[in-house]
């Protein structure tokens, strides 16, 4: 089996993680997720110090009450898409466009965790939070996206620096300017 099949079937795993003392399962956006991480580290490859073929990465969250509800989170977080859309016709998971109200919404907030490790073995951390993470954050970081695209100078965007062009992910078409703009 290839290094990346491995890695996304321990992805669909609880865990027990040593460092942060605490149990974690697979995160439910993780399948697509990773998929756009791992195709930014690729098209950075060329460009800055990232060796694609090194590059691992996964999303888990923390799980709450042990390895139980790991267990039990990973196990949903492995649902296939057929039937996720089963259980959307049933009627027990909302259609698009029916999400949380604006009140659940602002209620609603999320912090991330990253946490890397270099082949030197030095490592970092960083922290992110925010509102509602499934609706309010992902329209500012699209909306932020694009204003990039028509008010940013051309020559600033790091795909255009390299000549670069056609279908990039976000990271790699934007890169830091769309972080300064997030900031």
């Amino acid at each position: 089996a290839s290094p990346l099949l491995i890695a996304s079937l321990a992805c669909l795993q609880e865990r027990y993680d040593g460092t942060l003392r605490r149990w974690l399962a697979p995160f439910g956006m993780a399948r697509i997720n990773t998929r756009v991480v791992r195709r930014s580290a690729g098209e950075l490859d060329a460009y800055v110090n990232v060796d694609a073929s090194r590059f691992r990465y996964r999303e888990e969250q923390l799980s709450p009450a042990g390895g139980r509800a790991a267990a039990k989170m990973a196990k949903n977080a492995a649902i296939p898409p057929e039937k996720l859309r089963a259980l959307v016709e049933a009627g027990r998971l909302p259609k698009p466009g029916g999400g949380p109200s604006a009140e659940k919404r602002a209620a609603s907030a999320f912090t991330a965790l990253a946490l890397a490790r270099a082949a030197d073995g030095s490592a970092a951390a960083c922290g992110l939070s925010g509102g509602d993470p499934g609706y309010d954050e992902t329209a500012k970081m699209v909306a932020e996206a694009a204003l990039c695209l028509v008010a940013e100078e051309r020559a600033e965007l790091p795909a255009a620096a390299r000549g670069g062009s056609g279908v990039l992910t976000p990271a790699a078409a934007l890169g830091g300017v769309l972080e300064r703009r997030l900031g």
